[in-house]
């Protein structure tokens, strides 16, 4: 603040524990720069003319409850996926899983690897990242087995939630979550690409699994709202069908 254009400037920044790269995670940084440009930015008027700039809107008051709309839409999203996380770990410290230790060694390894190829792309070698990290390479391994362990455990809860309430996915659900996805595409040939690339291989059975855990979340909201229709109920329905 108040730095002008040609100014010399030097500081030190400590960067959070929970920062969102982890390699930078508790670690001290020194800069060094120099203002090369000062803008500032100039907010047109609030009205009809500014509603009209994006073509789906004729008032100001049209865009506030459109804006109001996708603001409430998103929070409530956020808490009840929120709550839907709370309940999973309340049911975790309940829950008695038994699984193999290779099945958390063999995660643990693909995520590593993955790292790797991540760390090739941005044209680091292995031991520059390690180094970076702050960690060794047996602590990251160590980290790795922990997150790998969690993610089974919660992946093993799911889906016996998913088994007990019985929670299905039909070829509607998936082609709705699918069309989401097209939604930001118009050029025909992209969509008709990205459809591809969906409808099978691991991109599809990630597209099922994310539709089977929405419906999971859906179910389990009911649930603890207690706006959730019984199973025999669910049952019926299949039948009908």
């Amino acid at each position: 603040m108040g730095a002008s254009v040609g100014d010399a400037l030097e500081f030190q920044f400590n960067f959070p524990e929970d920062y969102d790269d982890e390699t930078l995670r508790g670690r001290e940084a020194s800069f060094k720069l120099e203002v090369l440009e000062v803008q500032r930015r100039e907010l047109p008027e609030l009205d009809d003319e500014l509603a009209q700039l994006d073509g789906e809107h004729e008032t100001l008051e049209e865009l506030k409850e459109d804006i109001r709309q996708n603001l409430e839409k998103s929070a409530k999203q956020e808490a009840e996926s929120q709550l839907f996380d709370e309940f999973l770990e309340e049911v975790k410290r309940d829950a008695q899983v038994a699984y193999p230790r290779l099945m958390i060694e063999r995660e643990a390894d693909a995520f590593g690897e993955n790292i790797k190829k991540e760390v090739e792309k941005i044209k680091l070698t292995w031991p520059q990242y390690v180094e970076m990290s702050g960690k060794s390479e047996a602590e990251m391994r160590e980290q790795w087995l922990e997150d790998a362990e969690s993610r089974l455990h919660n992946h093993l809860v799911l889906s016996e939630l998913i088994l007990q309430e019985k929670i299905r996915v039909t070829p509607e659900d998936i082609m709705a979550l699918l069309d989401e996805r097209l939604a930001q595409y118009e050029n025909p040939e992209i969509r008709n690409y990205i459809m591809s690339m969906y409808l099978q291989g691991d991109r599809g059975r990630e597209l099922r699994n994310e539709a089977l855990s929405m419906k999971a979340q859906a179910r389990v909201i009911a649930i603890l709202a207690g706006e959730a229709p019984d199973l025999d109920t669910l049952d019926e329905e299949d039948e009908e069908e």
